[in-house]
Formats: C-alpha cells, sequence, structure tokens
C-alpha cells in the first residue's frame, strides 16, 4: 500500500499474514530498479550507480563497473539510492534493513533489494513493515528535510570543501536578493576581496621579476 504527502516523497506500508496452518516464513523488503539513459545517465565524469548509507553512518558508494564486479557489501543500511547526477530514487526504511544483493539492469541500470527482519509467522499472524521512497531532484533544501546525510548524495567533485560554502553563501544571499545574478555579482566581489592580498603580492613580485629583466 502507498501514499503520498509530498511532492517527491511516498509510504509504502508492506504487509503479510499467514492464512494457512503452518508457520510461514516471510522477510518484508523492496527492490529498487533504475536504468540511466539521457539526463539520469549525465556525462562520464558523473556519478550514477549505488549509494548507501550503513547503519554505523557511512556513505558507499559503488558505480555500474562495481555493481557488475558485485562488490556492494550485504550490509544493515538505514537508506539506499539508485543515484544519478541530479535525481535520486532513495528508500528510506522505518528500522534498518539490509541491503541483499544488487545486479546490473541491462547495461545502463541497476536493481537493488533491501528487506528487513525475517520473521516466522503462525497461522494467523501478520507482520507489517514501513518505508519511505523518495524520487525526485538533488536539491540539497530538499534532500534535508528527507533525512540525516540524504544531503550527502550531492557530489560536489574534488573541490567540495570550497564548494560547500561557496554554495552556502549563494543560498543566504538569494534569500535576500531573490536573483540569483545579483547572487552571483556579490559572491565574485567576494571572492576578489579575500584573495586581494595575495593578488597584490602576486602582482608586486611579478613587477620585481619584470624589472630584474
Amino acid at each position: 500500500m502507498c501514499s503520498s504527502d509530498l511532492r517527491y516523497e511516498f509510504e509504502v506500508r508492506i504487509q503479510a499474514s499467514n492464512g494457512s496452518r503452518e508457520p510461514v516464513a516471510v522477510r518484508p523488503g523492496l527492490e529498487l530498479s533504475q536504468v540511466f539513459l539521457g539526463e539520469l545517465a549525465g556525462d562520464s565524469y558523473s556519478f550514477h550507480g549505488v549509494v548507501v548509507e550503513t547503519a554505523k553512518g557511512g556513505i558507499n558508494r559503488y558505480d555500474l563497473k562495481d555493481v557488475s564486479k558485485g562488490k556492494v557489501e550485504k550490509t544493515a543500511a538505514r537508506w539506499t539510492a539508485a543515484d544519478a547526477k541530479y535525481f535520486s530514487w532513495i528508500v528510506l526504511p522505518e528500522r534498518e534493513w539490509t541491503v541483499e544483493r544488487a545486479s546490473l539492469l541491462g547495461e545502463t541500470g541497476v536493481v537493488v533489494a533491501m528487506a528487513d527482519t525475517a520473521a516466522m509467522l503462525q497461522p494467523g499472524d501478520m507482520v507489517r513493515s514501513n518505508a519511505r521512497v523518495f524520487a525526485g531532484p538533488k536539491r540539497s533544501d530538499i534532500l534535508g528535510s528527507v533525512g540525516k546525510n540524504v544531503p550527502e548524495l550531492i557530489d560536489y567533485g574534488w573541490f567540495a570543501f570550497l564548494a560547500k560554502p561557496l554554495v552556502f553563501l549563494m543560498k543566504a544571499s538569494n534569500r535576500v536578493t531573490g536573483n540569483y545574478g545579483i547572487d552571483i555579482i556579490l559572491l565574485t566581489i567576494l571572492i576578489k576581496i579575500l584573495f586581494f592580498p595575495l593578488t597584490q603580492k602576486s602582482m608586486a613580485s611579478r613587477r620585481k621579476n619584470q624589472e630584474l629583466a
């Protein structure tokens, strides 16, 4: 059963009951699949594959080559995503589930299976398991509302230590100006001011070299 209250998020309720006369072993779960084509494929430099936040809080990323080589670990996870450059499918179980398996779907897709703890149902017994599923754009404000550490899906590249504070400053500026053009100009001026001492030293050094020449 599914229900949706938010634009990109919906809830999945899994329910299993034993109507037989014998005990039955069940293990509720979900299978997440995604084919990375078109905009989802991104470019040769962008990541697309499987991302797992483990029960210990670590973020593990597996690209299609890792998936094809069976490198996706069977581990307890807080959430699991089929992740592309700008969009992501994320399964966030009510409690930690286990990543059971991951495999390629054709040449450009992945399939990931997550499952709750196994249960032995006696005749007439019932078990329920809930999860939230997010399917939408990788905007930090949206991902931040989905869950803890989910914004880590955004890949800022090698210069993340610079990009993250710059993005924060631009968003803070935009809340005031409401115009990204103005925000870029203000950010450029700020960077010029911050690097002004280095620029001055570089120019002074260049002048000395010219005089010596």
